[in-house]
């Protein structure tokens, strides 16, 4: 994988990467705009809490966290939003946290209504993901690579795919050297990923 595939999510306010919870200033004007709960594609539910000083994305009991964090991090949940609504298991330190597709799951909607707004991204549902409003900046087509491994990665367990070398992992990055461009710039989406 190149290094390019990371994304970078870094902390905004005080990071509490112990209980997994991670605050998230830029919410929308009107927070009150904001679900209380974001889902993800495997089904997992997250808590949506909006003040007047940012929003905090909340993990639940139970929900699955990943193992193996180096020494001084801890693992918890971070999100990217960019085209879609990225809910990502992380290992966290006090600078933030890094992602790589694998580690994340889009955030899926049934009306605009279970979409977040940020202060500079506004989502609504389409294709029953959180997908930004801004086309011209996140065109829905051509698919790029990094929309389509979110599309391949969107419905496997996150259990599956905490290693880079596991089997799931690298069966999406099969699936995207066998469907994209060599550039990337355009994928076409077997059925066996979400249908953007």
């Amino acid at each position: 994988m190149k290094a390019k595939d990371r994304k970078y999510g870094f902390r905004f306010a005080r990071l509490f990467a112990l209980l997994g919870i991670i605050p998230i200033l830029g919410c929308g004007d009107d927070n009150a705009s904001n679900p209380t709960t974001l889902r993800d594609s495997t089904g997992i539910t997250f808590d949506w809490t909006c003040t007047e000083d940012g929003c905090d994305l909340g993990v639940r009991p139970g929900t699955f966290q990943r193992s193996g964090c180096p020494t001084g991090e801890h693992p918890g949940y971070g999100m990217f939003v960019l085209r879609f609504v990225e809910l990502c298991a992380v290992c966290a330190d006090e600078h933030g946290y890094a992602a790589f597709p694998e580690d994340c799951r889009l955030a899926v909607c049934n009306t605009g209504d279970d979409c977040l707004q940020m202060e500079n991204a506004r989502y609504e549902c389409r294709s029953g993901l959180c997908q930004n409003v801004d086309t011209k900046k996140f065109p829905s087509s051509p698919v790029d690579k990094a929309a389509f491994l979110n599309a391949c990665f969107a419905r496997v367990a996150r259990e599956s795919t905490v290693d880079h070398w596991a089997a799931a992992t690298q069966h999406a990055y099969s699936l995207a050297d066998a469907n994209c461009s060599p550039d990337g710039l355009s994928c076409t989406l077997p059925d066996e990923c979400w249908q953007l």
